[in-house]
């Protein structure tokens, strides 16, 4: 199927989820259960409704080391300047948790209806409903792991039994603001992984015509590796990443010599990016608004920017990591296709087209619609670091380092053979960053053990963050990985000529409750716990 077309039918299967988040506010107001579903096909495409519909990418984003403040550019909004300083959130507009929030609630309540009509129709007596109960319970797990990456504090195994969880839904809820009990954040990551591990093994990808709108193997798998990553468990993501990456890593990565030959203007990019037929794209997913304003080279939001300060300092314009050719923007120096950076009188931001926009017309003649940008959940790029990381953490640096090539390789035009031994070569003559002096390598303080500083370990792990880093530019990743490493983070203006720092105005420590977002405002008021602060 055309790329055109799998956006086109990507967008309309993700329009009808309105039905199911739009009125389903968790504790707020009750879920819609007036449509029966008595049939298989019902059930197939109530799941295809079910996926969530708003994401993490900006708030992450916004929230992370990625953005700078440049108060020479005045535009914003109260949603940008309250994520970008960390403080409370109290917007609910198209890019906020709050809708993440209940998107994440209105699948999960999705995938128990869907289960509950399996059982109604008799159980998984087939394999359509054997593959949809998999997918449903996969769907279920996935928007509770969301859930517990947003909303509550960073996994630690010696303190998740005294954090707080949220309550893990297994039935359609029928009571009008029913009363939950938070729990602790180690049974609710239990119950995550007890959902994983009992759909895996049905997934499959004979429900639809195009599996990559849904949890399709790949998919799956990339989910479970990212699950097992995030919780510790090495040994069980590698084994994941290897269902994905099979035995020739670089068939699943990005085919960056063919993105180089694309135009190098936002649509043609972002469609390209996000094509189906890529085998690094292991699922695709719609969202409401428009990342191309608000990442392309437009004045819109330009007060917060991941601008070429930096660029140059931590991320795509370091200059000689671990390879000879320092950054331009033609190809081979360092990338085979280069991210730019568009510096004018309007906005400083460095350019990576990786979010397809397009406009949905309800009405045409009125001019009336939707913004929609379809997006990438999990890549083949991903998953292959994400068993580098989990192979340094159990020693095996070796296998970290042919990973590791594997995607420098993929990526770079011509970089340096990567070794355990050359890696912490180099990372000794990086310093660790100061605001006196950026640099992309940054003090860990996991709850995990990472040896110390300066061993061969903790040096490959800050060239593996770093590579994530690049791996998950615009993507909302990086977030992810300063609350499992407990980075210190600060926030920066930067000044009028954008070459250095003009104050810091604020400090992410380790222990900051700031790192885990505050429960949206409505389901506090409806009577839920909230996150300590």
């Amino acid at each position: 199927m055309k790329t055109k077309n799998i956006i086109y039918l990507l967008m309309m299967a993700a329009m009808t989820v309105v039905s199911l988040t739009a009125c389903n506010d968790y504790l707020d107001k009750m879920p819609d259960n007036r449509s029966e579903v008595d049939s298989e096909d019902k059930v197939v495409s109530l799941l295809t409704s079910a996926y969530p519909t708003h994401d993490y990418i900006y708030f992450n984003e916004m929230m992370s080391d990625n953005y700078d403040r440049y108060p020479r550019f005045k535009n914003h909004t109260v949603l940008s300047d309250s994520t970008w300083s960390w403080a409370p959130i109290m917007e609910t507009g198209t890019f906020s948790p709050a809708n993440l929030w209940s998107d994440c609630f209105g699948g999960v309540t999705a995938a128990n209806m869907a289960l509950e009509a399996i059982d109604n129709l008799g159980g998984p007596k087939d394999a359509v409903l054997k593959a949809a109960r998999a997918e449903a319970i996969m769907l279920r797990a996935y928007c509770h792991f969301l859930l517990a990456v947003t909303f509550c504090a960073p996994f630690d195994k010696a303190k998740n039994a005294q954090n707080l969880g949220l309550p893990y839904q297994y039935d359609v809820e029928r009571e009008l603001n029913p009363q939950y009990e938070r729990g602790n954040l180690e049974d609710y990551y239990l119950q995550i992984q007890a959902d994983l591990e009992e759909a895996l093994p049905d997934i499959t990808e004979d429900n639809y015509t195009v599996p990559k709108y849904h949890f399709n193997l790949n998919a799956a798998y990339a989910f479970a590796t990212r699950f097992y990553l995030f919780t510790e468990q090495w040994q069980k993501a590698i084994d994941c990443a290897n269902m994905v990456l099979g035995t020739n890593p670089k068939n699943m990565l990005r085919n960056w010599e063919l993105h180089s030959t694309v135009a190098r203007n936002y649509d043609e990019q972002a469609k390209q990016w996000v094509d189906a037929e890529q085998p690094a794209n292991l699922m695709l997913a719609t969202t409401y608004g428009s990342y191309k304003t608000n990442f392309g080279a437009y004045s819109t939001l330009n007060l917060y920017s991941h601008g070429a300060f930096v660029a140059k300092s931590e991320t795509v314009r370091v200059p000689n990591f671990m390879w000879s050719t320092s950054y331009s923007t033609s190809k081979g120096a360092p990338y085979l296709s280069a991210p730019s950076t568009y510096s004018s009188n309007t906005h400083d931001r460095v350019l990576w087209f990786k979010l397809y926009y397009d406009f949905q017309y309800t009405n045409i003649i009125k001019g009336t619609g939707y913004s929609r940008t379809v997006w990438v959940p999990f890549t083949g790029d991903e998953v292959l670091l994400s068993r580098a990381e989990a192979y340094i953490m159990l020693g095996e640096y070796d296998k970290a380092a042919a990973d590791m090539n594997t995607w420098a390789k993929n990526i770079y035009g011509n970089p340096d053979n990567i070794t355990p031994a050359g890696v912490q070569t180099y990372m000794s003559t990086i310093d660790y960053y100061t605001n006196q002096h950026p640099t992309f390598k940054k003090h860990l303080h996991p709850s995990f053990d990472i040896g110390a500083e300066g061993d061969v370990k903790e040096s490959m792990l800050q060239a593996i963050l770093f590579m994530r880093r690049i791996a998950g530019f615009y993507e909302g990743l990086r977030w992810w990985d300063i609350r499992r490493y407990g980075i210190v983070i600060y926030r920066r203006d930067i000044t009028f000529d954008g070459d250095n720092i003009e104050k810091v105005v604020d400090e992410l420590t380790v222990d900051d409750l700031r790192r885990t977002l505050q429960i949206p405002k409505r389901s506090i008021d409806a009577g839920f716990q909230p996150n300590p602060r």
